[in-house]
Parts: structure tokens; sequence; C-alpha cells
């Protein structure tokens, strides 16, 4: 939805599938993935705190997964909305 610029519509289907993806064992990929398609969204909306949170949440389990290169675009994702937050030291 957000490639339509249907982003309310991205946000909603996305919150229920991070339910589903919760609600699933073994499943924390997917649920990363989800997290880091939310924080993506929310950026849009420039909500930039919301969005932190869900990519601080897909890097922790993206390390745990040792999933280098998912690492690295978080690693990316956060340093993007850390400037959009003036946290340029974090960033």
């Amino acid at each position: 939805y957000r490639n339509m610029n249907k982003n309310d519509s991205s946000l909603a289907l996305l919150t229920r599938c991070r339910a589903v993806a919760k609600g699933i064992q073994n499943n924390v990929y997917q649920l990363a993935m989800v997290e880091e398609h939310l924080g993506e969204t929310y950026l849009l909306f420039e909500k930039n705190e919301e969005a932190l949170k869900y990519f601080v949440s897909a890097y922790t389990i993206f390390q745990k997964l040792d999933n280098k290169a998912d690492i690295a675009y978080e690693a990316m994702c956060l340093g993007r909305t850390y400037s959009k937050l003036g946290q340029f030291g974090l960033a």
C-alpha cells in the first residue's frame, strides 16, 4: 500500500500483520520484517519517535538472529530516523 501512497491502509494492515506474527511461535524474522515496514510507514507520517521504536525492535531481533544484511539495513534506518530527530550523534 505504501507504493500506492495509501499509507493509512499500509499502517492498518501492518498493525494486523504484527499481531499475527507475534502469535506464531518461531516467527521472529517475519516479526522483524513487519516492524521494519511499520517503522518505514511511520516515517512517511513523520512520526519519527514511533518509527524509531519499530526500527530498534527490528534491529534487536536481527542482531539475535545474526542476520548481517538486515542488521546493516536497520542501522541505516536508525541513522536516518535519528537524523530526522536531530540526534546526529546517534545517527
